[in-house]
């Protein structure tokens, strides 16, 4: 039994890597940006002002 978690954890692992190479990895580097949306948005949602700023100034839309 403890043959078959291992098997499973190693196929989650590798399902999670074949993903991660059809994303775009961007780091949080953006503050200004950041805190103006924050600011016109009234919200406290670093990770999607974030998300919305990266987005925007790459020309691409996030589905969510």
């Amino acid at each position: 039994m403890k043959h078959t978690v291992n098997r499973r954890c190693y196929t989650k692992a590798s399902t999670l890597a074949r993903a991660l190479t059809h994303f775009d990895i961007h780091p949080l580097d953006e503050p200004a940006t950041v805190g103006r949306r924050l600011a016109d948005s009234e919200t406290s949602d670093i990770v999607g002002a974030h998300l919305a700023a990266v987005a925007t100034s790459r020309g691409r839309f996030v589905l969510t």
